[in-house]
């Protein structure tokens, strides 16, 4: 019996671990850590859980649990599951890394990439007018107003190139290969 207490208490411990170093690196991927503990446990539990259970662990509230559930869902990387002679919904992970990986990337793309990218080029388009205008009326500073500009198109021209990249990984889909060297 002590042994089993012992796990149990050893088990505990690299969850609490797990979490906080999961919902750190959800942080970091601009994603609630409230989210990254509820995909952590998840990752850890050997079987599906419910809302109450993940709640009672976790400590968060009924809104917050369900907010993180259905958004979880929703990127793809938990599924909501149904066990045989049970009503109440149950939920997995996608057990893959990367699928939780590629799902950040996806959400920071279209949260914040987008509307950068947007935001950029409306401006890019503005400082092409307005240099124009300016440099055809001869004023005083449209040199000025050219170099910025050009630092306009070369900063959105970059962000361009980054937004490619995370396109061709979200395209992609898989993981890199493995075992390659480095």
């Amino acid at each position: 019996m002590a042994e089993a207490s012992r796990a149990a208490e050893a088990r505990r411990a690299l969850e609490d671990r797990f979490l906080d170093s999961w919902s750190g690196v959800s942080a970091l991927w601009g994603v609630s850590p409230t989210f990254g503990r509820i995909h952590g446990l998840l990752l850890l539990s050997p079987r599906p859980l419910d809302a109450g259970s993940i709640r009672g662990r976790l400590g968060v509230s009924h809104g917050s649990c369900s907010t993180g559930l259905n958004t979880l869902v929703s990127w793809g990387v938990i599924r909501r599951v149904r066990p045989p002679g049970r009503r109440s919904c149950f939920y997995a992970p996608e057990r893959d890394p990367w699928t939780w990986f590629r799902a950040c990337v996806r959400e920071r793309r279209r949260r914040e990439i987008g509307p950068l990218l947007e935001a950029l080029r409306e401006a890019r388009s503005f400082a092409e007018a307005s240099a124009a205008e300016e440099r055809e009326l001869r004023t005083p500073g449209h040199r000025d107003l050219a170099g910025a500009r050009d630092r306009v198109r070369e900063f959105t021209g970059v962000l361009e190139e980054f937004a490619g990249i995370v396109d061709a990984f979200l395209a992609a889909g898989g993981p890199p290969r493995r075992g390659r060297s480095r």
